[in-house]
């Protein structure tokens, strides 16, 4: 796994994203004196990464050139949608303070991974001349993740699903769970809690269901990468269904 340079992780930390390493060359010309001029290069390197519980950012050569910032203290994360994937432009602090981070490509997965990694800050993008914030929410991440995807998400099968889970018509033949911290009702009402007008409930031959609390309708759902979604039907005619998406809470 990448490390840092000087900064040694605690125990149960894990680094999240990253860290990726910048490099720039800078030089400066000069007379020595008479018809002799000389030159001094200098390559500065800057060593950046998201663990669990921090920001990390390693500057220069020496290990009093760290700033280290802890996740619970960043206000708002600001990045921007790319072609080859979504970039971590900044960090704004509680206090006021504006971080660069410039960490490039990251993939749908690890953009819902931030609201995880900051619960007490706000995900947005940069908006229109003079820097406004547009406010991003897990649900929107998700909806962008499907809309990326070359084929309807409908008929692309889950990674890390069973095969036996979807039949060929796309539709779950019953609830996938993949995270090994829900081996209960109270363990889903917990780490994924749903909207008021929606709870979990098991059938009778023990799976797992979300019902719908006004009609006792349930529904089929899918737990894998810290999210868990299932489908509502609507009466609209421009679309048959929506879908209901709930990160996972950290505890």
């Amino acid at each position: 796994m990448a490390e840092f340079t000087y900064t040694p992780l605690e125990e149960g930390e894990v680094v999240v994203i990253g860290p990726v390493t910048f490099s720039s060359s800078s030089s400066l010309s000069f007379n020595a004196g008479g018809t002799q001029s000389a030159q001094v290069s200098q390559t500065n390197r800057r060593k950046v990464g998201i663990t669990n519980r921090r920001v990390i950012i390693e500057q220069g050569g020496q290990p009093q050139g760290t700033q280290i910032i802890s996740n619970a203290d960043v206000k708002r994360v600001y990045v921007r949608r790319e072609k080859f994937g979504t970039k971590v432009e900044r960090i704004e602090t509680t206090n006021g303070q504006k971080v660069k981070l410039n960490i490039a490509g990251l993939n749908a997965r690890d953009e819902a991974r931030l609201f995880k990694l900051f619960p007490n800050a706000e995900i947005g993008q940069r908006k229109g001349l003079f820097g406004g914030f547009s406010k991003l929410t897990p649900r929107s991440v998700a909806a962008s993740r499907k809309a990326r995807s070359s084929k309807p998400a409908a008929r692309r099968p889950a990674p890390g699903a069973a095969r036996s889970t979807r039949p060929t018509g796309g539709r779950l033949a019953k609830s996938h769970l993949d995270d090994t911290d829900i081996q209960s009702l109270e363990d889903l009402r917990r780490y994924y809690p749903l909207p008021q007008e929606y709870d979990y409930a098991q059938t009778a031959k023990g799976d797992y269901v979300v019902k719908r609390l006004a009609d006792g309708e349930e529904f089929l759902f899918l737990l894998e990468e810290g999210i868990l979604g299932f489908d509502v039907p609507v009466q609209d005619p421009k679309r048959r269904k929506v879908t209901i998406e709930v990160l996972k809470k950290k505890l």
